[in-house]
């Protein structure tokens, strides 16, 4: 479910589209623990790992189910290996479900739901930090602006994840889903953007301040660049493919030197006698359209 997270658009994030109320997830949660503890008696704690995976992807499940496929997010964690996501209340289904010290199964409850508020909170954060950017960037050339967006996103994203392991794929996504609120998106931006990532930042290291600054500057001037490419780039003509198209599909075979049309034989019910052994063996006229 986190790749759909890492694929979405902003459009399919954006709080200002959901409604969001904790205690469906709540009930959900509840629902889903007490039927894995329930014959384990004083052993609840020790509840097999594949158990445990199967039990975040039914979580998974019932949210998108009930609020959409943002919710998915919830256990993008900053200290799961290879996660480096947004999400600090949440670590694995081994070290965040079921813990040695937890009091009881609702701890578990609770530490599910509460990162679910986290991420929808975190969300909320990066709506009021957009509509701030662009307010203050609008009359920007695109490369300043992004240079601009890109230097208000690192520090926070950075405080948000602990610069662990993949933390920029947080950055990353940040950034194209300010560019999307912003108008700016596509398949040239993203590259862009990766692209510059990529060779400046690393797993467990923060940027000092002359990457940061650097590595902002070259993505204003990569998306910049990419979107001056797309722009220029010869738009094709919708109206006259589909012309060409239908033609094609709509000409007399002949004309192109095949048969009238494949030959197909209408086989009768053993139970309509109505028709006749020459009609039933008889081909299948093509009507001219």
């Amino acid at each position: 479910m986190l790749m759909t997270v890492s694929c979405s658009r902003w459009s399919d994030v954006d709080p200002a589209g959901h409604e969001f109320d904790l205690e469906p997830a709540r009930r959900i949660v509840e629902r889903l623990v007490q039927a894995t503890v329930a014959d384990r008696g004083a052993s609840w704690r020790a509840v097999p790992q594949k158990v445990r995976d199967t039990l975040i992807e039914q979580f998974d499940r019932e949210f998108v189910g009930e609020y959409g496929a943002w919710a998915s997010g919830w256990h993008w964690a900053a200290s799961e290996p290879g996660g480096g996501g947004p999400v600090r209340g949440w670590c694995c289904s081994r070290d965040s479900l079921f813990r040695r010290d937890d009091p009881d199964p609702q701890a578990t409850v609770e530490r599910v739901v509460a990162a679910l508020a986290e991420w929808q909170q975190y969300l909320v954060d990066l709506a009021a930090t957009f509509a701030d950017l662009y307010q203050e960037t609008a009359d920007l050339p695109l490369a300043d602006q992004v240079e601009r967006a890109a230097a208000r996103l690192l520090p926070l994203v950075v405080e948000r994840t602990g610069a662990e392991d993949a933390w920029y794929h947080t950055f990353t996504r940040a950034l194209l889903w300010c560019l999307e609120s912003f108008g700016r998106a596509g398949s040239d931006v993203q590259l862009a953007v990766e692209h510059v990532v990529g060779g400046h930042f690393s797993s467990w290291c923060a940027p000092d301040p002359a990457t940061a600054q650097e590595a902002c500057a070259r993505l204003g001037l990569a998306v910049a660049d990419a979107a001056r490419d797309s722009d220029s780039a010869p738009r094709p003509d919708a109206l006259a493919a589909w012309l060409e198209t239908r033609v094609a599909a709509f000409r007399d075979p002949r004309a192109r030197g095949g048969e009238t049309c494949s030959t197909a034989t209408v086989t009768a019910s053993s139970s309509n006698s109505a028709i006749g052994p020459a009609t039933r063996s008889a081909p299948i006229a093509c009507s001219p359209l």
